[in-house]
C-alpha cells in the first residue's frame, strides 16, 4: 500500500470513520500474527500490519483474502446485496 495508503487508512480511523456496508479485507503483504517470527523485516512488516489494523478498526471483516466469494459469509445466489 505504501506510506500514502497507510496515512490515509490511519487518518480515516483518527476521524472516526467506519464502513457502512459489509466489507472484507484483501490479502495482506505479511502474516499478521507471525511476520516477526518468520523473519520479515520491521521496514516491511510494521507498516503492513498497521494498514491491516486500520482497516479492521474501520469495521472491515478481517478475512485477508482476495477471494471473499469463497467465505461462508458470501451472499447466496439471488440474495439482494
Amino acid at each position: 500500500v505504501g506510506p500514502g495508503g497507510l496515512a490515509f487508512a490511519e487518518k480515516l480511523v483518527e476521524l472516526g470513520g467506519s464502513v457502512k456496508v459489509p466489507t472484507t479485507t484483501n490479502s495482506c503483504s505479511v502474516d499478521r500474527r507471525n511476520w516477526r517470527r518468520l523473519g520479515v523485516s520491521e521496514e516491511l512488516g510494521e507498516p503492513a500490519s498497521r494498514v491491516a489494523d486500520a482497516y479492521v478498526a474501520l469495521g472491515c471483516t478481517d478475512s485477508f483474502t482476495c477471494a471473499p466469494y469463497l467465505l461462508e459469509s458470501a451472499p447466496y445466489q439471488s440474495t439482494h446485496v
